[in-house]
């Protein structure tokens, strides 16, 4: 009778979580260090450059989304199968 008993780690395994944990913990400090080596800059000009460079990228996701739909829409028209496109077409206009 098999009641799901956890396996144990091999030492490869138990060697990868202690190196993660290792990397982990490194990190942390260098993040903590880096926060206090940036504390002299200003917060709100943080902020706006923030704004722009993230208000920028959606833009530009949001542009090249809308291309991909235009390029697949059009792919969709250049079909050989004229039952294809008026499938399309009576989909858009029901909805």
């Amino acid at each position: 009778m098999n009641l799901n008993k956890p396996k144990k780690l091999s030492s490869r395994n138990r060697n990868a979580k202690k190196v993660i944990l290792a990397v982990t913990a490194v990190s942390v400090v260098i993040a903590m260090s880096c926060v206090t080596a940036f504390a002299a800059v200003s917060t709100t000009d943080f902020i706006n450059k923030t704004s722009t460079v993230l208000t920028a990228v959606i833009s530009l996701i949001g542009a090249g989304l809308g291309v991909w739909g235009v390029v697949n829409l059009i792919e969709g028209y250049g079909n050989d199968n004229p039952g294809a496109k008026s499938q399309g077409m009576k989909q858009f206009m029901a909805n």
